[in-house]
């Protein structure tokens, strides 16, 4: 499993350390390591905030179908929470592909949870501030509510085991990781990539990155030139109006009586014209 965590976490991820070292033999955990992210980490950060901006800009949206077969259209890389017609929450998970372009990772859909909230015992407080996992919702207080009473609210809340928090993620059953020595060896192995396909896959995701910049690379092509051409015809224009007359020195500095010079210099028997 693995987790890109911003460079200023260092708090959250000496808990998330602690924990994970005890408990280590519940989760059947074999190592945990960390590590600066890599240039193609990075290339690909960059790649899908560009694709985002761009779906953004464009207005592009994609359909996704929801557990309950509703499709709902999300613009393409927004992760902002939605709700469906007919009141499903849910929040959308990007990645790109090989490519470089925009998928869908995963779902996040709310679930219904019943909530037992006590009435502020201020009357004029009709509001009430639930937590729950972390975040915070106001719920209203029914109509018929006395001060201080106790109801039940049913909210819909981001589903607990996709939640993406460190603890919601370890309270996974160990049953469910128990596997062998052997299974971990193999899987290790299969985590090795060969090179030639971490390069085949890289130089697949720059080139398609670069197919959407074909202006920029054009100008980046077809400005040297133009500045290339512009000195050349400057050259020219001065040679032609200036030193190819007969009143300046020629640029050539040879013997006065060589053939070459003599030519060079529109025929005189000098480099040095006198006006």
């Amino acid at each position: 499993m693995h987790f890109n965590v911003p460079a200023n976490s260092e708090d959250k991820l000496a808990l998330a350390f602690a924990e994970l070292e005890e408990r280590r033999d519940e989760l059947h955990i074999v190592d945990v390591q960390i590590a600066m992210s890599t240039l193609e980490d990075v290339f690909l950060k960059i790649a899908k905030d560009s694709e985002v901006e761009e779906a953004i800009k464009d207005n592009v949206k994609t359909k996704v179908t929801l557990s309950n077969d509703e499709v709902v259209e999300v613009l393409q890389g927004s992760e902002e929470p939605g709700v469906s017609p007919s009141g499903v929450g849910y929040t959308v998970v990007w990645n790109t592909d090989e490519d470089g372009k925009l998928v869908v990772a995963d779902t996040i859909e709310d679930e219904p949870r019943a909530v037992a909230v006590v009435a502020p015992t201020d009357a004029a407080v009709r509001i009430v501030s639930v937590e729950i996992d972390g975040k915070y919702y106001n719920v209203p207080v029914p109509e018929g509510v006395a001060a201080g009473a106790e109801f039940t609210v049913t909210l819909r809340v981001p589903s607990s085991g996709a939640s993406g928090a460190l603890g919601q993620q370890l309270s996974m059953s160990a049953s469910a990781n128990t596997i062998s020595d052997a299974e971990v060896a193999v899987r290790m192995e299969r985590l090795q990539t060969p090179f030639r396909m971490q390069a085949e896959a890289l130089f697949r995701k720059n080139l398609s990155y670069q197919k959407k910049r074909r202006l920029t690379n054009a100008c980046l092509v077809i400005v040297p030139i133009l500045v290339l051409g512009l000195i050349l015809g400057v050259q020219f224009v001065v040679e032609v109006l200036f030193l190819g007359q007969p009143n300046v020195r020629c640029p050539y500095c040879g013997p006065a009586d060589d053939d070459y010079g003599k030519l060079y210099c529109n025929g005189f028997s000098s480099c040095q014209v006198s006006l």
